[in-house]
């Protein structure tokens, strides 16, 4: 194999490489844990957004029956944003967002959500 041909091999796995960071791929924002009952499964994540803003996605997958209706609080410090959304789609999900400011230094945003016979909670923490 040439020279030339190794190198375009290492930028090839180099630029995989950074395009499956998660990081890299959504512009700052950072997973967080969230767990779950009744078989339901849930995701957080969040990062900065312009002008002193956090954008905070949350996703609920609901083994349930179709059209769900969950209660979602949002939390960062003493902000707090509370809405309601309902199951959807042939995954029967919740693909939510919500805006809170951003604070001095790291931010922690919560969440916490239910409906009858199940809740989500979860946290990230965004630098």
């Amino acid at each position: 194999m040439s020279k030339r041909s190794i190198l375009a091999a290492a930028v090839v796995l180099a630029s995989i490489a950074v395009g499956a960071s998660p990081v890299a791929a959504k512009g700052g924002d950072v997973g967080g844990s969230a767990t779950c009952t009744s078989g339901v499964k849930a995701k957080i994540k969040a990062g900065p957004r312009d002008p002193g803003q956090i954008k905070t996605n949350i996703q609920i997958d609901d083994v349930g029956l179709v059209a769900q209706a969950w209660t979602i609080t949002v939390a960062d410090g003493a902000e707090s944003l509370t809405f309601g959304a309902t199951t959807a789609g042939l995954s029967n999900s919740i693909d939510s967002d919500a805006l809170t400011g951003n604070g001095a230094g790291a931010d922690t945003v919560t969440f916490t959500a239910s409906r009858a016979g199940a809740s989500c909670s979860g946290s990230v923490t965004v630098p």
